[in-house]
């Protein structure tokens, strides 16, 4: 019974997969014409909008956070920084005008105009109100008050006087961007003399950031280490390049090919090789051994034309880009090559007969059929015993010494034919992720599993309105030692856990407890989206695209377990991530860098799928990575920057962002919840030491 069982399994699955391919397969073409009709529609409205409203500014982003964003539930990130020293605001003022609001470029434009235009919506499209006489910086770098409900300021009640500000919507008048300096009493201690987190005696204050998300992708220039009066030269000499370099669970989900880069590589510098030569040979203009001023036959004269050709291609390919738009001066630059290309090389129409007249003089055609005989002859009576000795020579040198003698065909073989294998593996790897890509995306967005119910943070009535908290920090030495020691007791043989399987865990203890406090009831587990982002996104001078990651689906374990139990469930999850979810992480990809999917699907539709996913994955996570080669950041006024926290905002359905924050070699999580949730939030990062220390007594 097994045995058919595990039969009938195989063979339903083949046929489900089938099925989701040849379905992809029919959508496609669908998909294509949406596509076209979709993109070039918003374009000729958004055209007609800007024609008809000249004083706006239409926005031309169509992401899906646009898609999502309304009045009632803005995307406004949040930034909180800690800065060591005093807070003079009227410097803050003074440097973030000279530095961003009056910063120009090369033709004496304002680099960040938008930041001066108030962001409104127009027929359902967003646009920046093209006035700034009303614009007032101190409607927008604001000091706080040092008194909350009465009380002085302090670490005791920072969260809850934060939470009050990101829980008030902007003025709608005002460019969408504010900046809250709040200033903190010498030594961080509160009234009753408990020291604060901050360990310096010297004065320190924190900067609020709050920046609606389309000033940002309105602005390709403008980065948020920008806004945040960064000192990018200072800080980010070096910096992590890509998020292939991060050790991640969100990124590196595929490892990458070997053989086929280097067939590629090989294939081009062999390419690349044989033409130059080929130049040499046949281009008088490259080569001092060729007469240049007539062409000797038609070989000589098709040769001529080849490299033209493509050198006129090459050159128009690289300055396309930088013609005007208007077709007709693109067409007048390609024939300016073309011309270009007749005058250096001679090619008039005399020039061309002589050489198709030479070609069929009597006398060289029985020059050129004596040379071939020739050649021919050499080449069997000299070269052949030649090119044999040379491949046994090959052959005996890679039995004794194990060496490959690549100008040999012995050695092309011994080389390449394992490169070759592989890259068939490779190329038959890729072909099956992508026929079984259909159906393990459409399981893991859509399917119902009998282990995953409904949860709280699923049923929340949302308002739309933000608070926010966040954990104490813990050294990475500190998280080090618990994975070690968890190692050891846990008993593991093959593998200790992780920075990363322990802080999810920490995670899965932290939800449980917000589930226990939100209606008492506990899931088995629960749907995560995640990402994680770069450091240098926020601090340094790397934008948006290259400095986050796609989305994957996390299926976290939350019902009451042991440890261990635990531990083995989350690196379970982790190790079905990086088996099923490897296209669906390349499509957010895609979607992040090229908006395909938003540009293909109607507006109406494209909502419908949102809600649904947002309340699928009620939660969100995102992985700050630290740049471990920066020790030390500072702002633009000399300030040391101690610390930072980044909030994502939570849109449509989504309740709960959750930020891993990793800065200056410390951890820590931080919340942005719906204002629906609070108090209960709180719930999420105040037992972040907790839940360490009980994984350390595993």
């Amino acid at each position: 019974m097994g045995v058919g069982g595990g039969l009938w399994a195989s063979a339903k699955s083949t046929v489900k997969t089938f099925l989701f391919f040849v379905a992809f397969c029919a959508i496609l073409p669908v998909f294509a014409i949406s596509y076209a009709t979709v993109s070039t529609t918003r374009k000729l409205w958004i055209a007609f909008l800007a024609n008809r409203y000249p004083y706006l500014k239409f926005a031309r982003t169509n992401n899906i956070r646009s898609l999502v964003d309304t009045s009632r539930n803005p995307g406004v990130f949040h930034v909180l920084l800690q800065i060591e020293g005093s807070c003079d605001i009227h410097a803050i003022k003074a440097k973030f005008i000279d530095q961003v609001l009056s910063r120009r470029d090369q033709y004496g434009r304002l680099c960040f105009g938008r930041l001066k235009f108030p962001l409104i919506s127009c027929w359902g499209q967003y646009a920046f109100v093209k006035k700034t006489k009303d614009f007032n910086i101190d409607n927008h770098i604001i000091l706080a008050p040092t008194l909350h409900r009465g009380r002085p300021l302090t670490e005791a009640n920072l969260q809850d006087y934060v939470s009050e500000f990101i829980s008030k919507y902007m003025p709608p008048e005002i460019p969408p961007w504010q900046i809250f300096c709040i200033p903190m009493a010498p030594g961080g201690r509160d009234g009753s003399g408990v020291a604060a987190e901050c360990d310096s005696v010297a004065p320190y204050y924190y900067l609020l950031y709050r920046v609606h998300h389309l000033l940002l992708e309105e602005q390709t220039r403008l980065k948020i280490s920008d806004l945040l009066l960064v000192d990018v030269k200072q800080g980010a000499v070096e910096t992590v390049g890509s998020l292939s370099e991060c050790n991640s669970i969100f990124a590196n989900m595929m490892r990458g090919p070997v053989y086929l880069p280097k067939m590629w590589r090989d294939l081009n510098a062999s390419i690349s090789n044989k033409w130059n030569e080929f130049v040499y040979n046949h281009d008088p203009l490259e080569s001092p051994d060729i007469e240049k001023k007539q062409i000797k036959g038609i070989q000589q004269l098709l040769s001529m034309l080849l490299i033209g050709v493509v050198v006129i291609v090459s050159d128009f390919v690289r300055g396309y880009s930088k013609v005007s738009a208007n077709p007709l001066i693109k067409i007048d630059y390609l024939k300016s090559l073309i011309d270009r290309e007749i005058q250096r090389r001679n090619l008039t129409l005399g020039t061309i007969w002589n050489a198709i007249l030479s070609s069929l003089d009597p006398i060289n055609v029985v020059k050129e059929w004596i040379f071939l005989l020739w050649k021919i002859g050499a080449t069997i009576t000299l070269m052949v015993p030649w090119y044999i000795y040379r491949e046994v020579e090959a052959m005996r040198i890679y039995m004794l010494i194990g060496k490959i003698k690549r100008n040999t065909v012995a050695g092309f073989l011994l080389e390449y034919v394992p490169v070759l294998y592989g890259a068939l593996g490779e190329c038959f790897t890729g072909i099956k992720l992508l026929y079984t890509a259909p159906r393990l995306v459409a399981e893991e967005l859509f399917e119902r599993r009998s282990d995953i119910t409904e949860h709280y943070l699923q049923n929340v009535s949302l308002c739309g309105r933000k608070v926010v908290s966040w954990s104490e920090k813990i050294r990475m030495d500190e998280l080090k030692l618990v994975e070690q020691g968890t190692g050891r007791k846990a008993g593991y043989s093959n593998h200790t856990p992780n920075e990363t399987e322990i802080l999810l865990a920490i995670l899965s203890k932290s939800l449980q407890a917000l589930c226990y406090e939100g209606d008492g009831k506990i899931p088995r587990m629960m749907h995560l989206s995640g990402r994680c982002m770069l450091e240098d996104y926020l601090l340094g001078t790397t934008n948006y695209r290259t400095g986050n990651s796609g989305f994957i689906s996390l299926n976290l374990p939350i019902e009451s377990l042991d440890q261990r139990t635990l531990l083995r469930s989350i690196r379970y999850s982790i190790a079905q991530i990086r088996q099923k979810q490897i296209i669906l992480n390349f499509l957010t990809i895609a979607q992040l860098k090229h908006d395909f999917l938003t540009n293909a699907l109607p507006v109406v539709v494209m909502k419908l799928l949102m809600n649904y996913l947002s309340r699928r994955f009620a939660v969100t996570m995102t992985e700050v990575i630290e740049n471990p080669n920066v020790t030390e950041r500072r702002n633009l006024l000399g300030h040391t920057i101690k610390d930072i926290i980044y909030f994502r905002p939570p849109q449509s359905n989504t309740s709960v962002s959750i930020t891993v924050q990793r800065f200056n070699g410390e951890v820590r999580f931080a919340c942005m919840a719906d204002s629906q949730i609070g108090p209960k939030h709180l719930a999420l990062t105040a037992g972040f030491r907790k839940h360490l220390q009980n994984l350390q007594d595993l």
